[in-house]
């Protein structure tokens, strides 16, 4: 077994080598491979960013259509309201409602 110091003198030898210097041009190939990963990477994110709008689209989308459906449907309860003071309103609304749907 080689005792601690030696180590050490070894390791600390290693890092005083002088460094190489590194390639001014990447391997053959390797720019191919990054740009397909990077290519494969933003279609799978472009596909999630659509299905997140899209349902954000069709959610706004049925709010929208529930506030106007509950617009008509308090409209036709204030008349039902007025028509509910008078005896035989009960008539009178389902004649008022016959009569805006018949042309």
């Amino acid at each position: 077994m080689s005792d601690p110091d030696d180590q050490l003198r070894r390791l600390l030898h290693a890092a005083k080598a002088p460094n190489t210097e590194p390639p001014e041009t990447p391997p053959f190939g390797l720019a191919t491979r990054v740009l397909a990963a990077v290519r494969s990477k933003s279609t799978e994110s472009t596909a999630r960013i659509a299905f997140a709008e899209a349902c954000r689209q069709a959610v706004l989308w049925s709010c929208g259509l529930a506030f106007v459906a509950l617009i008509f449907s308090l409209s036709d309860w204030q008349s039902y309201r007025e028509l509910s003071r008078w005896p035989g309103a009960e008539m009178r609304f389902a004649n008022s409602a016959l009569r805006s749907h018949m042309p």
